[in-house]
């Protein structure tokens, strides 16, 4: 970075690297280097060939395989060598992505070749064009309809999406309180008492001390908070997508229902 400014964009290939979810955090753990450069988005390419067979691999020494890992933590997913699988078997594929990752762009492709448009300068993380790329990918039509329909087949049923929208003001300190028992304290159960582990979060909040609204990320236990140059709502709402292991929808939805600000 000691030749700042002569850089118009890094391009990060982890081959081999099981895990990306580390290097996202990096950029908000690490005030100077997010002072210079920023996480425009996670891409995972998928060998259509030979996907199903890496999603059934069990390892003893992990507890939510790497691939399945990949695709939770994706932003954009790039389905490779699409020439090799019939339709039948790209649509149980695609099934798999979506019970998986339902707020993922996925772009079939052959040799990898993509309009680099549709892969770059997404800002997924940044406040410019959150608010239009969320309301691309995670209406809550398109969002149910994906894993209702990829529900039946997914592998591992442990790992899926969930999407909370509710109207009004989020109390930004209960909010935070609850984000911190979810995140960093383990402490929110399903009905099955099974501990909730969240691999990516986003959404578009609308919050009580701020005017405008928040854009809100996260990655593991790390997550980040930032403030959108666009006004909140005559009536504010706050969308939110959790992706990770064990979620459970009404948890979920009741538990941020509690930090709405009563009207």
């Amino acid at each position: 970075m000691e030749k700042q400014g002569k850089f118009d964009y890094i391009l990060l290939e982890t081959t081999g690297l099981a895990d990306p979810g580390p290097i996202a955090n990096l950029f908000w753990l690490d005030d100077e280097l997010a002072s210079n450069i920023f996480v425009d988005g996670i891409l995972t390419v998928i060998d259509s060939k030979h996907f199903i067979s890496q999603v059934e691999e069990k390892k003893a020494d992990i507890d939510i395989n790497e691939a399945v890992r990949q695709v939770a933590l994706a932003d954009i997913i790039l389905l490779n060598k699409t020439d090799l699988i019939t339709e039948t078997e790209k649509s149980g594929i695609l099934s798999q992505i979506c019970a998986i990752n339902s707020a993922a762009i996925v772009i079939s492709t052959v040799n990898s070749r993509v309009d680099l448009d549709k892969i770059l300068d997404l800002n997924a993380y940044g406040c410019d064009s959150s608010h239009s790329y969320l309301q691309q990918n995670l209406s809550l039509k398109q969002q149910s309809e994906r894993v209702l329909t990829a529900a039946g087949n997914h592998l591992d049923k442990t790992v899926s999406t969930v999407r909370v929208d509710l109207p009004g003001t989020l109390n930004t300190l209960e909010f935070d309180q609850f984000l911190q028992l979810l995140l960093w304290e383990s402490q929110i159960s399903s009905p099955t008492g099974a501990t909730m582990e969240v691999l990516r979060l986003k959404g578009v909040i609308c919050e009580s001390d701020c005017e405008h609204t928040t854009i809100l990320q996260g990655v593991y236990e790390t997550y980040d908070k930032r403030s959108s140059n666009i006004p909140i709502p005559k009536e504010p709402h706050s969308s939110i997508v959790f992706i990770g292991r064990n979620l459970d929808q009404q948890v979920l939805e009741s538990s941020v229902q509690r930090c709405i600000i009563p009207s």
